[in-house]
């Protein structure tokens, strides 16, 4: 659908527990109420980004769990927990979690 996502304007904060690390994107609150409207405990979200090896130039993505929720949450912040990407798959499919993992603290350049 093209109506069903959310704009990703920043990482605010990542902390690697292990193997895992948490990123906590930064949303505006629209979006962040738009997420939370549909979001249901134990659900995922899944995080696009463009990507030239892509047939069609078409964006890529990863599905992540969402750790939290309207109560739990912060408005404006959206908290998934990423594993290790898996090396022995093809690239195109694990390029998307390569990248969210390599994200750095700030703005998400558009």
């Amino acid at each position: 659908c093209s109506d069903d996502w959310v704009a990703v304007e920043r990482v605010l904060r990542k902390e690697r527990l292990g193997d895992f690390e948490t990123t906590v994107f930064g949303v505006s609150e629209a979006d962040w109420q738009r997420v939370m409207a549909e979001h249901r405990p134990g659900g995922v979200v899944r995080v696009q980004a463009p990507s030239p090896t892509a047939w069609g130039d078409r964006p890529l993505e990863q599905p992540y769990a969402l750790a939290n929720d309207r109560e739990s949450g912060v408005v404006g912040e959206l908290e998934v927990l990423t594993g290790p990407p898996e090396t022995h798959y093809h690239p195109t499919v694990t390029e998307v979690a390569f990248r969210v993992r390599a994200l750095p603290v700030g703005p998400v350049a558009g």
